[in-house]
């Protein structure tokens, strides 16, 4: 159960974290580019994954 709410707090945190650096940065943090962020988000998604299978380990 503890996994399962990390998984959703981790991909509600980071998500709209990720898609607003995309768009805005300036001149000491730059803009996120597509690239970058598709990985970032599959990392993500693949932690979330990695999350779920450990909380339903007996």
């Amino acid at each position: 159960m503890v996994g399962g709410i990390a998984v959703g707090g981790l991909t509600g945190l980071m998500l709209p974290v990720i898609l607003f650096g995309m768009v805005r940065g300036n001149e000491h943090t730059p803009r996120v580019g597509p690239g970058a962020a598709a990985r970032k988000v599959l990392a993500v998604l693949v932690f979330d994954v990695w999350l779920l299978v450990v909380a339903l380990l007996p």
